[in-house]
């Protein structure tokens, strides 16, 4: 009885014990990654074939080397559609591939499926658009809205700063693209806005004035209107700012004393984030759990 206990042990200490391996890190769909060291967004497919993963275009530079958050060794360049121009407003071609270095693993595509949709395939209202992302860590769905280029606008929820990139499918049919972000326009009436998704392939250019035609149109809109093309990216500068409102908030609501030693707290804060920017993640992450754990 002794020695069967003894070989348990061993074999536990050994990590042979059955069920017990680590599984190897691999790239996940809907995962999160970071580009150039300080921007965060989402992994919206694999393509193991190819070796590669797509995002957004607007979570990088060319050339930009990407990590996965959280994991070892997987490692590769961020390569941005040749025709995506970062100008404010414009959301043509907001599609990237990330090539992955050799010998990284790519995980199936979970969420999606592996069939990519075609750019001119047909899609009415009644077809349901979903998204997950890898910081909302939840399945959000919609419906078809309207078609633009290579871009589709669906009924589809802001994104959290992360989301970026994240895949946006349609249930039973597949894979649109990448999540792009939020398009609104805001007249007096209010403002109203589309989620986008991008086919990761180049389609022709379209400028702001015909998105704004199209979410106009979409609306039953005149007028004149304001436009802004939201994208759900976290950086260093976000994460910041997100301190700042917190100490903020608890400088209201502490006595003057603590009031006297939060802006020099912020300051400090603010200057480690600088200086910090690769580990971004890592100290957002962290202030988040803090957050929950006080139930805030």
């Amino acid at each position: 009885m002794t020695r069967g206990i003894g070989a348990i042990t061993v074999a536990l200490t050994l990590g042979v014990w059955h069920g017990a391996a680590v599984a190897a890190p691999v790239v996940q769909q809907g995962g999160l990654i970071v580009v150039g060291g300080n921007v965060k967004c989402t992994v919206a497919m694999n393509d193991p074939d190819q070796g590669v993963s797509y995002t957004s275009a607007h979570c990088g530079h060319n050339g930009d080397r990407v990590t996965v958050n959280g994991a070892e060794g997987l490692t590769g360049t961020f390569l941005p559609s040749p025709l995506y121009r970062d100008e404010e407003g414009y959301t043509a071609n907001d599609w990237a591939m990330v090539l992955w270095d050799d010998d990284v693993a790519l995980g199936p595509n979970w969420l999606s499926g592996d069939t990519l949709i075609p750019p001119g395939t047909e899609l009415t209202s009644k077809d349901r658009v979903c998204t997950y992302g890898g910081v909302s860590k939840s399945k959000r769905c919609g419906t078809f809205a309207a078609r633009l280029g290579n871009t589709v606008f669906a009924t589809l929820p802001d994104g959290q700063p992360g989301d970026s990139g994240a895949p946006v499918w349609v249930e039973g049919k597949g894979m649109i693209g990448p999540y792009s972000g939020i398009s609104k326009i805001s007249s007096s009436s209010g403002s109203r806005g589309l989620a986008r998704a991008v086919h990761p392939e180049d389609g022709r250019d379209y400028s702001v004035d015909e998105e704004i035609s199209v979410l106009k149109r979409k609306f039953r809109i005149d007028g004149p209107v304001t436009h802004t093309a939201q994208r759900p990216v976290e950086t260093a500068a976000h994460v910041g700012a997100q301190l700042g409102k917190r100490l903020e908030s608890l400088s209201s609501e502490g006595d003057s004393a603590v009031r006297g030693v939060l802006p020099v707290v912020l300051a400090i804060v603010l200057g480690v984030l600088v200086a910090a920017a690769p580990d971004i993640v890592s100290i957002a992450e962290s202030w988040r759990s803090i957050a929950a754990a006080r139930g805030q």
